[in-house]
């Protein structure tokens, strides 16, 4: 259990340190949506700005943006396959190639602001 308590404060951490606001996106929204309270659209929307903005980013990144990313990344198509049942790849390639850049970068506020809820929940847990 202490290894679990420990694996969420380190996500916790990294997504805390996340400067996602301030490289990927324009400042979040604030009152952002719970994630259990979103659609599945608008987590594919997120995930398709997370995969759009770590590819920006590279390998080469700044290694928490990287990790905040690559974990954002998973947790929307979580969100969108658990709320769906249905696989995200399909629906990732037809909504991701129906945007321009300028769209996908639009999408990154409230992804940011449902990150930040995300880490706040977790930094919380187990205390």
């Amino acid at each position: 259990m202490r290894n679990l308590f420990a694996s969420l404060a380190l996500i916790a951490t990294l997504l805390a340190a996340m400067p996602l606001a301030a490289q990927m996106a324009p400042a979040p929204v604030q009152g952002a949506p719970e994630s259990l309270d979103t659609t599945p659209a608008q987590d594919l929307d997120c995930l398709i700005w997370a995969s759009f903005s770590l590819g920006n980013v590279g390998a080469e990144g700044d290694p928490a943006v990287v990790t905040s990313l690559s974990i954002a990344v998973a947790w929307f198509s979580g969100l969108y396959e658990g709320k769906t049942g249905m696989r995200v790849n399909e629906p990732l390639r037809a909504r991701g190639a129906s945007l321009s850049a300028e769209q996908v970068a639009a999408l990154g506020p409230p992804c940011v602001a449902r990150m930040q809820q995300f880490s706040a929940r977790l930094s919380t847990f187990g205390q």
